[in-house]
């Protein structure tokens, strides 16, 4: 029997209706997926969430940043990785949530994306120090520990009393966590049109 108006006016409003309804929950999770991916490696690259270049490191920590072996040059917000690491996603209902699977990640996400220019109080404190006994000055952490497992003996161990003090935190804004540039969000579009189209393939 041929179909009637009626009948493709029907079958036109459930295909539409099932294009515009909600994702499924796994699709909600690989939009979750791609939007940290998006984040990480825009980061990664050194901009911010308008993709625009973050502001410089300073000389000082330029140098502390090439000790350790990482780019001096490029601002990625990383030394050890675990605060891009540590992102995770909700997927509720029609909506994504990201955060962080930790409160320090996300402690350090909140200085990076907001900053800080502040006077911490730092209590009393001991800590450990490798000192070089012929010249009596402090090696560093890596190379006293590298000195301990050969047996050098004029490297040694020492507890060293930290009275308190306040110091100058200061950590310029550089707005990351966020999607919302245009070719950004574009992204996010293509890849819920793609799965919205599928419904009606």
């Amino acid at each position: 029997m041929a179909s009637t108006a009626r009948d493709v006016a029907r079958m036109i409003e459930e295909e539409v209706a099932r294009a515009s309804s909600p994702l499924e929950p796994e699709q909600m999770a690989a939009i979750g997926d791609l939007a940290i991916n998006i984040i990480t490696l825009r980061t990664k690259s050194g901009l911010d969430a308008d993709r625009k270049p973050f502001v410089p490191y300073t000389p000082t920590y330029q140098r502390q940043r090439e000790k350790i072996g990482r780019s001096s040059t490029t601002v990625d917000l990383a030394v050890t990785g675990h605060m891009q690491q540590g992102i995770t996603k909700d997927a509720h209902g029609n909506e994504v949530s990201l955060h962080f699977v930790s409160p320090l990640e996300e402690r350090k996400a909140i200085i990076h994306n907001d900053g800080v220019d502040t006077n911490v109080s730092v209590r009393s404190h001991t800590r450990r120090v490798f000192v070089n006994v012929r010249n009596g000055q402090r090696v560093s952490a890596k190379a006293g520990a590298k000195a301990k497992r050969q047996g050098a003996a004029h490297i040694v161990e020492r507890e060293e009393k930290v009275t308190s003090f306040r110091r100058h935190q200061r950590t310029p804004k550089r707005e990351w966590f966020d999607i919302r540039a245009t070719e950004d969000e574009k992204i996010i579009e293509d890849a819920i049109d793609e799965m919205l189209s599928e419904r009606v393939k």
